[in-house]
């Protein structure tokens, strides 16, 4: 008998123009539970919990495609999640909102889950997005195990 858990995230995040409130893209992929990411899960598996909790999401500008070694976001912009769901037995759904006063003038190419002692847990990678004032980006950052 075979019996293997894997994580699983999926990212999404729409833009939304600051004055109208329309929603003037949807972007929603897997996204890469890096090496250092896993690590951290069986420390808190095995009581070594300390820093342990996704509690940021960051924005960067490094497009290379994420990789399991990947450890940080370049040039980033992080701030707090807005909050923590369990949409189901085996999901954790973390929410977040980055508002038309914040990184603007950045062109977005990544994102990442941060932890409570500033590792990085997932990185995603996207085209290019220019930040400005315009818009803000409301996010669900999805971590299912299977």
């Amino acid at each position: 008998m075979k019996n293997t858990i894997k994580a699983e995230g999926t990212f999404t995040w729409k833009v939304i123009e600051e004055a109208t409130g329309k929603v003037v893209e949807t972007f929603s992929e897997k996204n890469m539970v890096v090496l250092i990411g896993k690590t951290n899960l069986t420390k808190l598996i095995g009581g070594d919990a300390a820093g342990k909790a996704v509690t940021q999401v960051s924005v960067g500008t490094n497009g290379t495609d994420p990789a399991l070694s990947d450890n940080a976001i370049t040039s980033a912009f992080t701030k707090n999640i807005d909050s923590v769901s369990y949409p189901d037995a085996s999901s954790v759904e973390f929410n977040f909102t980055i508002l038309g006063t914040e990184a603007n003038g950045m062109t977005i190419r990544e994102a990442g889950l941060i932890l409570a002692d500033n590792t990085l847990f997932a990185r995603k990678t996207r085209a290019d997005f220019a930040k400005t004032s315009a818009n803000k980006l409301v996010g669900t950052w999805i971590i299912k195990f299977i």
